[in-house]
């Protein structure tokens, strides 16, 4: 705590990539000139062509960490689609690899299937095929906004959101899909029940709505400009 207030006390200025960040440090030091940065993706490089399979189920997915704050090892055992129009993909590396194979292996009606690192161009290709991007923590983390939300947003992705804290109102403010809360598997599960109710021309229609909205508030270059207006930089 001394370090840190140290530190804010002794900076010109602080960015802060939530408002629970910036609410913070006010609290220390009302008087604090503080500046909300996100950590938005370079649209230019990431938007993606959106596509929908209607020839598939419909295919949720998460890519990242495999690490404990993640669980995704407890998302494989909970969630419940081996009866839904539903399959989980998953794409990454990480501390719960192992257990995870192990746990498909042993479990193979769970529709759930592991696809490992991919390199990233490609990984981005294969996730504008997919429908709907998972993003999980165990538990909420004070200040945390996961950048996950902006990047599968500028690829025209919607989001089920299972992660608490800031994070649930951007999903819910930009319509960007579905919030559940954290470590609540049972309304994890209602909420898969509703969306496997889903036909792909509405989950194309979300596509299109979750883009649009990346690129009207989740643009990188308006948000500099506007930080070097304020003389931030």
């Amino acid at each position: 705590m001394f370090f840190e207030q140290f530190i804010y006390k002794k900076a010109s200025i602080v960015l802060g990539q939530s408002n629970e960040i910036l609410n913070h440090i006010h609290r220390l030091f009302p008087k604090k000139e503080c500046y909300l940065y996100r950590n938005f993706p370079n649209h230019s490089l990431n938007k993606g062509v959106l596509k929908i399979d209607e020839s598939q189920p419909i295919r949720l997915f998460y890519a990242g960490l495999l690490g404990v704050a993640q669980g995704i090892i407890e998302v494989c055992e909970q969630i419940e689609i081996e009866n839904l129009n539903i399959e989980f993909h998953i794409f990454g590396e990480g501390a719960e690899k192992i257990q995870i194979e192990n746990y498909l292996q042993s479990n193979p009606s769970k529709k759930i299937f592991f696809h490992g690192m991919l390199e990233r161009g490609y990984l981005i290709s294969k996730l504008t095929s997919l429908d709907i991007a998972l993003v999980p923590l165990k538990k909420r983390i004070y200040g945390s906004v996961p950048s996950k939300l902006f990047e599968y947003s500028a690829l025209g992705v919607p989001i089920l959101y299972f992660g608490g804290g800031e994070g649930e109102d951007i999903v819910t403010e930009n319509n960007l899909g579905w919030v559940v809360p954290v470590e609540d598997y049972n309304s994890l599960n209602k909420t898969l029940i509703e969306i496997s109710k889903l036909q792909k021309k509405e989950l194309f229609e979300m596509k299109k709505q979750v883009s649009e909205q990346a690129q009207s508030n989740f643009n990188l270059a308006l948000q500099i400009e506007k930080l070097i207006k304020n003389n931030v930089f």
